[in-house]
């Protein structure tokens, strides 16, 4: 299973600096652009947004790039991908949605954060509403980017309780990825 990755980081102290950058209560549906959001804004003076940090930690997974540039030329898998595609697509259209490119590596590493964020709610003990992931994937050719940020971060001692670090020791994770 460790072979899967390049590398894994435990991060020990995290900090996270979380922005509000616009609502709407004219619309149901979300409002897409960041230009558009800003519009939103009754006063616009001034270059700024309100924002709050919060602390944490979390564990950093970077995948083996060619195992995975291997596993994305599957026919199977791009067969799969193609009708992710085609739903997202919809989705998009009927839900004024941002642009994003859905490939192979995409799906792989969003459906591994969350198939682990599950299993770390049992195993970690934080609420499913604590845990968040960053994924780091590239869909240039050029930039190899396949990886993950499995975190927690809040304003209460949720935020550093120290679980989710222990969970990615070695001895441990292994055994966490096979019950995932």
């Amino acid at each position: 299973q460790m072979s899967k990755f390049s590398s894994i980081v435990l991060v020990e102290k995290l900090k996270e600096t979380r922005a509000f950058n616009g609502f709407s209560r004219v619309t149901s549906k979300p409002v897409s652009s960041l230009e558009k959001r800003q519009q939103l804004w009754k006063y616009k003076q001034g270059n700024w947004l309100p924002a709050y940090q919060v602390f944490g930690e979390g564990i950093f997974f970077e995948f083996d790039n060619e195992r995975i540039s291997e596993w994305a030329k599957k026919k199977v898998v791009l067969n799969r991908v193609n009708k992710l595609k085609e739903n997202f697509q919809i989705a998009q259209q009927n839900r004024n949605l941002d642009d994003k490119q859905i490939t192979p590596q995409f799906v792989l590493i969003h459906t591994f954060a969350h198939l682990l964020l599950n299993q770390l709610t049992f195993e970690c003990g934080y609420s499913s509403a604590a845990l968040r992931e960053r994924l780091y994937v590239s869909t240039r050719e050029d930039i190899k980017m396949n990886a993950v940020l499995l975190y927690t971060a809040s304003g209460d001692s949720e935020g550093s309780m120290g679980g989710l670090v222990s969970s990615g020791r070695p001895g441990y994770l292994e055994k966490v990825l096979e019950r995932t």
